[in-house]
Parts: structure tokens; sequence; C-alpha cells
């Protein structure tokens, strides 16, 4: 993920650039993204992340999403999961 401004404050406008890779042989998609603001006790998912609709195997797409920070109080991080329902077939779910 690359972030701008690097390190954002409440109510900036932040554009994420997120590059996911596909390290496998055969294609994969669609791949859900799920990028949400998070704090010590909550998280909220960040609106309008798209959906990689299909990925080459040993290939690369990088996707961007824009919002206001602040979806939350106390928002001290940014978290990201890929395929979040698990929805892919991979050989390895540890990369």
């Amino acid at each position: 993920i690359r972030l701008t401004p690097n390190n954002p404050t409440l109510g900036t406008e932040v554009r994420a650039e997120i590059t996911v890779r596909n390290l496998g042989n055969q294609s994969a998609g669609p791949i859900a993204l799920q990028l949400a603001e998070a704090s010590a006790s909550t998280s909220a998912p960040v609106p309008g992340v798209p959906v990689i609709e299909s990925l080459a195997g040993n290939a690369s797409q990088t996707v961007t999403v824009t919002w206001t920070l602040g979806l939350i109080p106390g928002v001290d991080r940014l978290t990201l999961a890929v395929d979040p329902s698990n929805q892919i077939r991979e050989s390895r779910e540890d990369n």
C-alpha cells in the first residue's frame, strides 16, 4: 500500500494505491479487498474499494481508493485484507 500523503492526519483526504500480486500460475478472480481504519477498540471499512475482477498468473494490478481519514475516532492504523471471505483457493494462505 502506498499512501498519499505518507502520514495523513484526521480530516485529510487520503489516496491509497494498493498493489495485489498473483504469485501463482493460474488466473484468479474476482478478488475482494477490504481496507479499514482501525484503533485499539474498533474498525470501519473504507468505502469504495474496488474488486479486481481477474488477475492473471504471475501478474499484478494496482487499484486506487480515496477517502477522508477519520471514519472512526482514534484511528491509528489501516488494515488490508485480500480475499477476506477466503473465496479464492490458494496453495499458501500466508503470502
